[in-house]
């Protein structure tokens, strides 16, 4: 495991990697997600942008693995 990230237990045995994604609706209602992992900070700084791209149900979600 790469220094710096850290991973701790969730309910039922799952390990969140400190790693989450991003799920959207554009604004004509399709859904999307992001192929790629950011760290928390990232995660919520990314999420600005669809937010002013008129995109509803912005959500991080961690990563599990």
């Amino acid at each position: 495991m790469p220094t710096g990230h850290r991973r701790w237990r969730l309910p039922r045995g799952r390990v969140h990697s400190g790693r989450s994604g991003l799920t959207w609706t554009d604004p004509d209602g399709t859904r999307r997600a992001s192929v790629v992992s950011y760290d928390k900070t990232s995660a919520e700084q990314r999420k600005q942008q669809p937010e002013g791209a008129g995109c509803t149900n912005v959500q991080c979600h961690p990563q599990t693995i």
